[in-house]
């Protein structure tokens, strides 16, 4: 705005330079006479000369007339920006953008479920904070979606696990209280569009998505604060580091309402919320604050079925992002059911789908019986084995099926009851 102010003055001075000019008097004597005249240029001829006449104080009084009409504009112009919260905002000017009162006209109509037509339930895309960069995409799943996802994982669920800070395996922890199960990429035609979704929102391709790790947190159930990527003492000791390096994005998917808690709330000390989110968590009256007390340590978003959550875990130079720590509130009442996407920096490697059966995989194959030998089975039972829905790669290896040296490797007394389920398709092979 100063600089059009500036740019204005400068055309209106340049004006009335040029108008001055035109309309200069001449100043006409002999050598001898003076007049009270401003020479810019002097013409002279044999006994006189002749000179361009500005006189001073009619264009004094024109720059100062100008210069009121700007002080003028300046005013109406600015006064508008000076505004408490409660008025209409100027839009841009503080690097806000608009939020429609129509909701669904916000973001368009889009065909999000693949069937060829726009959907015409609302959607927007909301900023919730600038620290972490992190948005909501209101609408973001059908609720026939969501209803598919958690009907296909409910019979896989098991307790959640996390990294272990120490030793960067897998374990259990009384950080995550949640069961979980994962979806394998491209399961079916419903995971497919999701996977996309994501990856055409995070403008990171499918294949550095992880699985679709699907959770389910009943009363009283919790994440407490994390970082979804890794700190330089975890990936030191995480051997599968090199898969897909770091963790780049989050993407929390909503797939039920919640009636209290179970928000997801940014509690760092840096976190900072955007000048255009909901900051009431859904107020009844639209104004007070409606959050519980652990979303209301930052940040938060309250969990809608349909909606999701996106935040990048690392900053703009690629670096740990600190604000990104997050957590799961407890939930208070109800049951909260969401969908996870962890995105990497690089290409992640995910076991190919295949058909449940009791076969080694065919790239692998020629190793499977030594890694069963040495006691893989036991060890890295998600790889060799897997679940009937996201098998393994070394099934007949591990269970005694054909190629498994005529031994069951798996020892069936400390195995899951989920990895234990996968030796029983060697088992109804065995005439």
């Amino acid at each position: 705005m100063l600089l059009i102010l500036f740019t204005v003055s400068y055309v209106l001075e340049k004006l009335h330079q040029i108008q001055i000019q035109s309309l200069s008097c001449f100043c006409v004597f002999d050598n001898e006479t003076k007049e009270d005249c401003s020479f810019q240029q002097r013409h002279t001829f044999p006994g006189g000369h002749i000179e361009p006449h500005v006189p001073r104080g009619p264009g004094s009084a024109m720059r100062a007339s100008r210069l009121t009409v700007l002080v003028v504009v300046a005013c109406v112009v600015l006064v508008p920006a000076v505004r408490s919260d409660g008025d209409e905002r100027l839009i841009g000017w503080l690097g806000e953008v608009e939020r429609p009162e129509t909701r669904a006209s916000a973001g368009g109509l889009m065909d999000v479920d693949g069937d060829g037509t726009a959907d015409t339930r609302e959607q927007w895309i909301e900023q919730i904070a600038t620290a972490p960069r992190a948005y909501v995409w209101h609408g973001f799943m059908t609720h026939e979606e969501c209803d598919h996802v958690i009907a296909t994982a409910e019979p896989l669920m098991e307790p959640s696990g996390v990294i272990d800070s120490k030793t960067g395996a897998p374990t259990i922890d009384p950080i995550r209280t949640s069961y979980g199960a994962f979806l394998p990429i491209g399961y079916d035609d419903v995971v497919q569009r999701i996977e996309k979704r994501c990856a055409d929102w995070a403008m990171i391709p499918v294949d550095h998505q992880e699985q679709l790790h699907v959770l389910r947190y009943a009363p009283g159930q919790q994440y407490k604060d994390h970082h979804d990527a890794f700190g330089d003492e975890v990936k030191e000791k995480i051997s599968t580091f090199d898969n897909g390096r770091q963790r780049a994005a989050t993407i929390l998917m909503y797939l039920d309402d919640v009636e209290e808690g179970g928000e997801t709330v940014f509690p760092h000390v840096d976190a900072r919320w955007s000048a255009t989110a909901d900051k009431t968590g859904g107020g009844g009256d639209g104004e007070s604050p409606n959050w519980s007390q652990c979303a209301s340590r930052g940040p938060a978003v309250r969990p809608k079925k349909g909606d999701a959550l996106l935040f990048y875990d690392l900053n703009l130079k690629g670096e740990f992002e600190n604000t990104a720590l997050h957590a799961g509130c407890p939930v208070i009442k109800g049951t909260k059911w969401t969908a996870t996407k962890w995105i990497h920096e690089q290409p992640y490697f995910n076991p190919k789908r295949h058909e449940a059966r009791c076969a080694d995989d065919g790239e692998n194959a020629a190793q499977c019986p030594g890694w069963a030998e040495r006691g893989e089975c036991d060890t890295n039972p998600n790889f060799m084995l897997g679940t009937t829905t996201a098998p393994g790669e070394c099934i007949a290896s591990c269970c005694g099926g054909v190629g498994g040296r005529g031994r069951m490797w798996l020892d069936t007394t400390k195995a899951k009851p989920k990895t234990k389920e996968v030796c029983d398709l060697c088992t109804e092979n065995v005439e």
